[in-house]
């Protein structure tokens, strides 16, 4: 009997709120930020900056665009860990795993986590498990602004915010970054071969292999766990890997091998240590709506608060934000808050966006451009600012076509001129077509924000819903927001795939999505809506949506694109 499993044990690091307590008297002067570990270089610290993960407040006071007095205090943290296993018994389920392991902790860990799965499956040992393990360890630290600027958000803004804070670092800079979290990762790959036959209770029992919060991880038993090996034909080998640090252990034969593996990951992980984790959270005045705020819904209020970045889009952030810096400083309206502001206010008065400055920098000759490809312009009949700050627009549509172009600012725009960086495609009923539409009240029309819906019944699967955008834009994903009917009565959409065609005969496939039905509540609330962007920036004109999974109620959505120009003056507020 040949017994083949793994456990894939994957621990990130998450940095936990910590109290000041007077941080500079506590930890002593502070330490002035130079070039060496300036924050705002990628967020990559230097040897120079050890002192910082170890509990020395560093302030940095480079400032900001029109406002050069702020300044950063960096206050540290602690770290707290946390691990999940998953049990594989096949040779496809190994496979997954290795290719979660490259999602985590990076493609060339994920190639040598399946080259050493599939030689060892390959193998003639009649039994063999596999183990794999990653582990983070570092020190979080907080940014707080001490004299923050004075920034608000677009309705746009907040969404990106809420779904893809990496896309928002590119596209704000990252004077929005409030904390990060310092350290190391690691990978081992366990292997337990015997030519007898064990069950996975009994190898767990002998092995005893955990992760500890302060080190490595943890082998229980002692001599008596060594013992067990012995009586079972077993035999260890380990494989690690450290992502910072300056050296990797090599493979270990036995239990007692992992105490020097252990000591080795403590004298390295304070050394040269990398970013793990990003907070991203808005600095918003709210002085022109703190009525509003005060009576909206707890779900809304979520976008005040703090959104974490994965780790595995970290370091694809941090080459953008040395390369981006700021991309521009912005005053701008709250009025169009999802058009809350409705419910409290008789009329919405166009939001106007004050740029003092707009430095596009594109990402070279094949590449993608480093933000919302485009800084879009609306144009309001009457207003000759809206038409200079068109004529940025399609200045930006040409560069960005040009992929040699490497950095270049284009224009300053005057104060009163308006630019809105994220635009909403919202094409009128009429151009939008359905597989099938339920023939009652509030059920027949998808634009977004609108009071009605679109509804389709059972069976949900291969429904589909398709926009034509009347030419081919340069499309960027879509948002979509579900409609509810009662407190119970969720019409949410789980599962889809989106395609995207410039002639409508041609169709390629944009994403496919799966929404968890409780991340629509806890992540994307209902009057915000959720983004999903494709994996690149595509030129199409027709958009199409096939629903593959819903609630048992049905589904009832309201769609818009992100494309590279917005057709709405104005948001048509629904319930």
């Amino acid at each position: 009997m040949v017994l083949i499993f793994a456990i894939f044990c994957a621990t990130a690091a998450f940095g936990e709120a910590a109290r000041a307590r007077g941080a500079q008297k506590e930890h002593g002067s502070i330490v002035p930020a130079g070039s060496s570990c300036e924050l705002g270089q990628g967020f990559h610290p230097s040897k120079s900056c050890a002192d910082a993960a170890v509990g020395v407040v560093v302030q940095e006071c480079q400032g900001l665009p029109g406002d050069e007095d702020a300044c950063w205090d960096s206050l540290p943290l602690s770290v707290e860990a946390q691990d999940t296993t998953q049990v594989i018994k096949s040779l496809d389920d190994a496979s997954d795993s290795a290719r979660i392991v490259a999602k985590m902790e990076g493609s060339a860990w994920g190639v040598h986590t399946a080259a050493s799965a599939q030689a060892m499956m390959d193998s003639k040992f009649s039994s063999l498990s596999l183990t794999y393990m990653t582990y983070a360890a570092g020190t979080s630290t907080k940014m707080r602004l001490t004299r923050r600027p004075r920034l608000k958000l677009t309705r746009g803004a907040r969404g990106l915010l809420l779904t893809s804070p990496q896309q928002f670092v590119r596209t704000y800079g990252k004077h929005y970054v409030k904390g990060l979290v310092y350290g190391h990762r690691f990978l081992a790959l366990c292997t337990f071969s015997s030519e007898t036959s064990a069950s996975l209770k009994e190898i767990e029992k002998t092995v005893e292999l955990s992760f500890g919060r302060g080190g490595l991880f943890g082998a229980g038993g002692g001599s008596s766990a060594t013992a067990k090996l012995s009586s079972h034909n077993l035999t260890l080998k380990l494989e690690a890997s450290f992502s910072g640090g300056e050296s990797v252990p090599g493979p270990t034969e036995s239990l007692e091998s992992l105490r020097a593996a252990k000591l080795q990951w403590w004298q390295t992980r304070n050394k040269n240590q990398k970013v793990l984790g990003m907070q991203v959270a808005p600095w918003i005045e709210l002085d022109e709506v703190q009525e509003i705020l005060k009576t909206q819904p707890a779900d809304v209020k979520r976008l005040f608060y703090e959104t974490y970045i994965s780790p595995q889009t970290l370091e694809e952030v941090n080459e953008e934000i040395v390369k981006l810096g700021y991309v521009y400083r912005t005053a701008i309206s709250l009025g169009e808050l999802d058009c809350i502001a409705a419910k409290y206010r008789e009329e919405l008065e166009e939001v106007k966006i004050r740029v003092s400055s707009c430095r596009i920098r594109m990402a070279g000759v094949g590449g993608e451009t480093s933000f919302l490809d485009d800084v879009q312009a609306k144009i309001a009949s009457g207003d000759p600012s809206w038409r200079e700050a068109s004529k940025l627009g399609e200045e930006l549509r040409r560069i960005s076509s040009d992929r040699s172009v490497q950095t270049q600012t284009l224009y300053t725009p005057k104060p009163a001129e308006q630019v809105d960086m994220l635009s909403i495609q919202n094409p009128e009923e009429k151009d939008r077509l359905y597989s099938a539409t339920l023939n009652y009240p509030n059920c027949k029309t998808s634009r977004l924000f609108n009071p009605e819906a679109w509804c389709v019944g059972q069976p949900v699967r291969d429904q589909w819903m398709q926009i034509d955008l009347g030419q081919v834009h340069r499309v960027e994903g879509l948002v979509m927001r579900h409609r509810r009917y009662g407190p119970r009565n969720q019409m949410r959409l789980t599962k889809f795939n989106a395609f995207h065609s410039m002639d409508g005969l041609h169709w390629e496939l944009g994403g496919n999505f799966h929404i968890e039905p409780a991340e629509w509540d806890q992540h994307w609330p209902t009057l915000v809506g959720a983004n999903f962007l494709f994996t690149k920036m595509v030129a199409a004109r027709w958009v199409k949506i096939v629903l593959l999974e819903g609630s048992s109620e049905g589904v009832c959505v309201q769609v818009a694109l992100w494309a590279d120009f917005a057709l709405d003056k104005r948001l048509e507020c629904g319930q």
